[in-house]
């Protein structure tokens, strides 16, 4: 597995969760009975309707993120690769750094 697989498998994988959960949400909703109150039973409809609106969002959302994060994680393995020592040079400015500012706590 290349880099550019797990940066992108991150997302995913949050994305599979929350459809997960949303998925167990409207289980939930369309699991429970009708109680007889007019109010809970208008609560229950309205989140329905939210999570649908969510799910849909979401949708349109991830796609062209999902397009984004792979070409700018195929941008950078490709600096990488063209730059090696400049690469290297700037991860060891960035540990350095985050090394000093830890040891000061």
């Amino acid at each position: 597995m290349n880099a550019t697989h797990s940066v992108t498998e991150a997302p995913q994988a949050g994305s599979r969760d929350l459809r997960r959960l949303m998925d167990d949400v409207e289980r939930l909703i369309h699991d429970a009975a009708s109680s007889g109150d007019s109010q809970l039973d208008a609560a229950r409809e309205r989140l329905g309707r939210e999570l649908g609106d969510i799910r849909t969002k979401i949708e349109s959302l991830q796609q062209p993120a999902m397009n984004k994060l792979r070409e700018t994680a195929h941008r950078a393995d490709e600096s990488v690769h063209h730059h090696p020592y400049a690469a290297m040079g700037a991860s060891a400015a960035v540990g350095l750094v985050l090394g000093f500012l830890l040891a000061r706590r």
